[in-house]
């Protein structure tokens, strides 16, 4: 082959790879044209439709069972524990004896303090035997004015001698009847802090607590700000009170609520300058026994409801900088965000108080999948169907 074929043969090879490059480029840009144009998929979402309701103001405080009246025993006497006259954990009624301390030193006490008694009042008519006689001798001038006044200072600290010796009596015996512990109150008493064979020190060492349960209290704090709320909104009259007073509902450490109801019936004079909060009191029934001292809890209180209003999960409202969006479905089933402005938390739900509307489809699960202008595949929470929103 000659050269000039050789060269005419070269060329039609290049230039029948530059045609089938420009083809495959066109049939990637037609792929890639195909691919733009198709229809994203569909994301699943589960919505609830928004309803107006009646939603009630709550607020909850967490916060402590304490007893009613509770008591420390404490001897006003010391020596060892002799006897305990209970069971631990008993209803004791007041009254009833507890604990027995050895008496023994006590008796003898108030044995001496009698002899001594008897000593005095002895010494008593001695000296008033003394100023009759002095009398009569200074009168007829047989002895002299300062025997007789030396006489009567005598009968005066004899008598004085009698007093002591009366109280000291009193005393030997009321420590003899303290070796005796009593129930100051009826109520419940705890295990005994000391064994039998201890020692018992003079108004240190406790004894026992007894505790009155039934009513209890619980004991919690009020914001600075939820009272004010609390207050206004009550003396507004839209509170739920029976008789002026604004039942209150106890939920116990198992998130069950305690059957009774009870009442508020104290609150703190101030609000405490470390926490910025006032310390309140409820008053529970507790005729069964449940609630004791000690318990964990929280209280409610519904001070308020708000009629036709929109309140949907807090889990579908998502915060950005400081604004409130949720994310609605339209009418072409397509997910959208929308600003809202919200109102207090009740429970588990947002109160929305501008930027719905009564009808609309608010997405509660999938929010992440389901970004603005996404298609969804909508499966309902509630028992409206799955169509267009209302207008």
């Amino acid at each position: 082959m000659s050269s000039g074929s050789q060269v005419i043969v070269r060329h039609r090879r290049r230039f029948a790879a530059l045609i089938l490059a420009l083809f495959s480029v066109g049939a990637l840009n037609a792929c890639g044209s195909d691919s733009a144009n198709a229809p994203a998929e569909a994301v699943e979402v589960q919505a609830i439709t928004v309803r107006p309701k009646t939603v009630p103001l709550i607020s909850d405080m967490v916060g402590q069972v304490e007893s009613s009246h509770e008591v420390e025993l404490r001897a006003k006497v010391g020596g060892i524990l002799e006897k305990k006259l209970f069971e631990d954990g008993a209803l004791v009624k007041k009254g009833a004896p507890l604990f027995v301390i050895d008496s023994r030193p006590y008796q003898a006490a108030l044995a001496d303090a009698r002899g001594k008694l008897a000593q005095s009042e002895a010494s008593l008519i001695k000296a008033r035997q003394d100023v009759e006689r002095y009398r009569v001798l200074v009168e007829a001038d047989a002895v002299s004015k300062q025997t007789m006044d030396n006489a009567i200072s005598a009968e005066s600290q004899a008598a004085a001698g009698l007093e002591s010796a009366r109280a000291a009596l009193v005393q030997a015996q009321l420590n003899l009847d303290d070796t005796t512990i009593n129930a100051p109150i009826t109520g419940t008493i705890g295990r005994a802090g000391l064994l039998v064979g201890g020692l018992v020190q003079s108004g240190q060492t406790v004894l026992a607590t007894i505790s009155v349960d039934d009513p209890v209290y619980f004991y919690c704090s009020l914001s600075e700000r939820d009272y004010l709320n609390f207050m206004k909104r009550t003396l507004a009259g839209g509170g739920k009170r029976k008789n002026g007073v604004t039942p209150v509902t106890l939920i116990l450490a198992d998130d069950s609520a305690y059957p009774a109801k009870g009442r508020f019936d104290f609150i703190d004079r101030a609000v405490s300058a470390q926490t910025g909060s006032l310390t309140v009191r409820a008053r529970f029934p507790n005729p069964d026994g449940i609630l004791r001292p000690g318990l964990f809890g929280k209280i409610r209180v519904e001070y308020e409801a708000l009629p036709n209003t929109i309140a949907v999960p807090q889990k579908a409202v998502q915060e950005v900088l400081g604004k409130y969006f949720v994310t609605v479905i339209d009418e072409q089933d397509r997910a959208r965000s929308a600003s809202v402005t919200v109102g207090p938390r009740v429970g588990s739900e947002w109160v929305i108080e501008q930027g719905l509307r009564v009808g609309q489809r608010v997405v509660v699960e999938g929010m992440q999948k389901a970004q603005p202008g996404t298609p969804v595949k909508v499966k309902m929470m509630d028992d409206q169907p799955a169509g267009p929103q209302a207008k």
